[in-house]
């Protein structure tokens, strides 16, 4: 099964089931957007848009990179999505790019952006095209801001969830030694894609929104997090990769189609349930959390106190034994903050830094993290917030990032990634002199 990591880079393009054209009705042939949307009205009336000048509720916007191998599966999702449609309270707005070679849909050159309407059609995306851009680089920050502002233009709500979808890395490198990778929203066309702190650049100059999520692998981790806090209310991801198949829309949709006065961390909840109860039972595994962003500037601060407690106490045995046993991921630099905790809460000699260790999980458990759930029993111990914490070489282009100047955690790091390290032979020593 294909993951959404970028292992799966290189691979030809897989292609999804065929389809006709959309039935379109295109921004860019002459209409103005009111034009529009008495044609979207007209296709189903009272179903899409309030007529009482209020806002909506939700504006879930949708940014489906499907510039790469991962196509077929954005034509899926999309087709969950109109599992349940727009209605007066909640716009669903997509803009859905395509790989020059992909054949879903007929396939399209650059992207094209959706009001997601309800259709029971199995064989075709039936929603409105209400715009489409030639030659559209998802991988460039710009872009996603210009899809964001153009969506809470158009569809004006009290609040707004921003989903990207594609592959993603976390902060990190990873993949194959001649490309760097780090961040999400892969563009196979162009080469570019989104840096963690360029993500952090896109919903600033977005404005912000209720709820960010990414549908992509590896991405919930305090350094992604940490970038983007001042943003965003609610925080979702996977700490761990993701299948192909990515979130389930008809069932993250549905109850906030049914409920659209929830919250913002009811709708991360929800997000968390219908993503992981899509996975129970199945082969696989799969993680999922929200997270609370205003608590991530205490929990810089709270690991401050507890990591220089670890390193004056020069608990080197335990944190070595800790990293043997921890929760890893896909990138096993990667660590679950919570378990790392728990495990050293049980193996370190000083009483100090084990009841700090406690107050660390509490925090996570009580504050941080507002929802978590797994699948899959080599998951069990991911408790819902990633964290770079090398066993051997530290990357130093982790110093770029906002957590690294926020923090004092790059030191901890740096100070854990030599406790493993090999002296060289003497043959090399004596070179090096």
């Amino acid at each position: 099964m294909i993951r959404k990591l970028l292992a799966v880079f290189g691979i030809a393009a897989l292609f999804g089931p065929a389809a006709g054209a959309s039935d379109a009705i295109n921004f860019d042939q002459g209409l103005d957007f009111s034009q529009v949307l008495r044609q979207v009205d007209a296709a189903a009336p009272s179903t899409l848009r309030r007529h009482d000048g209020e806002p909506a509720d939700w504006t879930v916007m949708v940014f489906l990179n499907g510039k790469n191998n991962l196509a077929p599966y954005g034509y899926t999702n999309f087709k969950q999505m109109e599992k349940v449609g727009s209605t007066p309270n909640v716009n669903i707005v997509v803009e859905f790019g395509l790989i020059s070679d992909s054949d879903v849909q007929g396939g399209w050159h650059g992207a094209r952006r959706f009001l997601v309407k309800k259709s029971s059609n199995p064989d075709k995306i039936t929603s409105p095209v209400l715009q489409s851009i030639a030659n559209r680089d998802m991988g460039d920050w710009h872009n996603l801001v210009d899809f964001a502002k153009w969506a809470e233009t158009k569809f004006p709500a009290k609040h707004t969830m921003l989903i990207v979808w594609n592959h993603g890395s976390g902060w990190t490198q990873h993949g194959r030694p001649d490309v760097t990778i780090r961040g999400i929203s892969y563009d196979d066309e162009t080469g570019h894609h989104i840096t963690t702190e360029e993500l952090g650049q896109a919903l600033a100059a977005i404005g912000g929104v209720d709820v960010y999520a990414s549908d992509a692998c590896l991405m919930q981790m305090a350094e992604v997090d940490y970038e983007i806090m001042d943003h965003a209310s609610t925080i979702v991801g996977s700490e761990e990769t993701e299948p192909g198949d990515g979130y389930t829309y008809n069932t993250l949709l549905g109850p906030l189609v049914e409920n659209p006065g929830m919250t913002a961390e009811s709708l991360g909840k929800i997000a968390v349930q219908s993503y992981v109860a899509h996975y129970q039972g199945g082969s696989g595994e799969a993680t999922q959390s929200a997270v609370r962003a205003a608590d991530l500037k205490d929990l810089a601060s709270l690991l401050d106190g507890w990591t220089a407690a670890i390193m004056n106490g020069n608990e080197k045995e335990a944190v070595v034994s800790v990293l043997s046993d921890v929760q890893k991921f896909y990138i096993r630099d990667n660590v679950d903050l919570y378990d790392f905790a728990r495990l050293i809460s049980e193996r370190a000699r000083s009483a100090d830094v084990k009841s700090q260790a406690r107050q660390v999980m509490q925090f996570l458990s009580d504050k941080l993290i507002v929802a978590s759930d797994t699948a899959g029993s080599g998951m069990s111990h991911a408790k819902g917030l990633a964290i770079y914490l090398p066993s051997s070489e530290f990357n130093p282009d982790y110093a770029d990032l906002a957590w690294a100047k926020g923090s004092r955690w790059m030191a901890f790091a740096r100070w854990v990634s030599k406790l493993n390290a090999r002296p060289k032979p003497a043959a090399a020593l004596a070179s090096s002199l």
